[in-house]
């Protein structure tokens, strides 16, 4: 891949609004727990992951890690 292709890209990552977890989850991505209280970001079909997770897994894929349905682009 082609630096400009990478800053296109990378400018492309779509934006996950993010919610307060109500009760305790874990983040598909790394598997670790997301604290109730704790900030998270959450798809269009609802399932949640740590904002870092997910924003990192959007620069290569624009599916959710989870039941990859396709993810708008911001």
């Amino acid at each position: 891949m082609d630096l400009r292709m990478a800053i296109n890209n990378k400018s492309n990552v779509t934006r996950l609004p993010e919610k307060r977890i109500e009760s305790e989850k874990d983040c598909a991505i790394c598997l670790d727990g997301i604290v109730v209280g704790q900030l998270a970001s959450c798809t269009p079909c609802d399932h949640v992951f740590h904002k870092r997770c997910i924003d990192f897994w959007l620069e290569k894929s624009r599916s959710c890690p989870l039941c990859r349905n396709d993810l708008p682009a911001s």
